[in-house]
Formats: C-alpha cells, structure tokens, sequence
C-alpha cells in the first residue's frame, strides 16, 4: 500500500534535470549526474542507464549516504563517473545484496542485468528473508525482526 493508500506497483523517479538543453556540448547535463551511467556523458545509452542509476539507489540504501558527498562539485562526480571510478561497496555488505548490486555498474552496459532479473533476484531474497525471519545469530533478527545475514 502507497502513503496514498492505494496498491499497486511503486515507481522511483527523478525529475532533477529534466529540461532538455539545445546544445551539443559535452558538458550538457541530462540528468542528475550522482545518478547517471558513463554513457550517457557521451550522448548514447540504453535502457541499461537505469539499471546504472537503480544500482546507486541500492548503494544509498545500503549506505545511508548521498552517492560522491564528498566531491567539490558536479565536475568532479562527472569526472569520475566519466572515468568508471565507482561507489565504494562496504566491505560488511550482505553478499546477497553487494554482489548485484556492483553488476548495475558493469562497464559494459550489455553485461548490466535486466529489471527482470533484478526483480526475480529481489523476489528469491524475500523468500530467503521470510524464511529466516527470526534468527538468534545477534544479527538484529533477534529482536523478531528480519535476519538478512
């Protein structure tokens, strides 16, 4: 169920620079730059570029950060997207969820997984996570919540 109440599927979007630029400049942005695929620095990309940008947002929940916080400007994260230079992934990341989520950032998008497969992936996750539901490992499902260790 939505905040609104009503069911059905949620959508995540960002609206952050829609406003499509008339210039052929390089450095025209499309998009939210934290959030954008190397390609599309170059003018091309596929559907994969929000495989790219889904995989920051799974990096943000797992992180609890803003993605390049510590970068001066737009510049710098540009530069360093540009460069395939990626988010670092915690070392203590559950391999269930670090693994897929570093194959959003393939370099190759060709080699970025679907949404399909991502959504089959998070599907067998929750089937692991409702069977291990309370766990007295002293990994926070001990308290009846959720043991995703």
């Amino acid at each position: 169920t939505t905040a609104a109440g009503t069911s059905g599927p949620l959508k995540i979007c960002d609206f952050g620079t829609l406003k499509v630029y008339k210039t052929t400049s390089p450095l025209s942005i499309r998009g939210t730059c934290a959030w954008m695929a190397p390609e599309t620095y170059h003018g091309t990309g596929t559907e994969k570029v929000d495989i790219w940008s889904f995989g920051v947002i799974m990096w943000e929940l797992l992180t609890l950060e803003k993605p390049h916080d510590d970068a001066e400007n737009d510049f710098v994260v540009i530069h360093r997207v540009g460069n395939h230079i990626k988010l670092a992934v915690p070392i203590d990341a559950p391999p269930r969820f670090g693994a897929p989520l570093k194959t959003c950032w393939e370099n190759d998008p060709n080699q970025r997984p679907t949404f399909e497969e991502m959504g089959s992936l998070f599907n067998r996750m929750d089937k692991d996570v409702r069977v291990l539901k309370t766990c007295a490992m002293g990994c926070g499902g001990d308290k009846g919540g959720y043991c995703v260790c």
